[in-house]
């Protein structure tokens, strides 16, 4: 599982400057935020 906890906000952008659409969400429950690169073919990973 990707999301250990409640994702209250999903964002999509390009974080890390390549390029590729990237996923952020804000945990809720644990007062932190997960990224998730996008590889560049429609996929993300961690």
């Amino acid at each position: 599982m990707l999301f250990k906890e409640l994702s209250v906000l999903y964002l999509r952008g390009n974080i890390n400057g390549n390029g590729n659409a990237d996923l952020v969400t804000a945990n809720e429950d644990g007062d932190t935020v997960s990224v998730i690169l996008g590889d560049g073919n429609g996929g993300f990973g961690p």
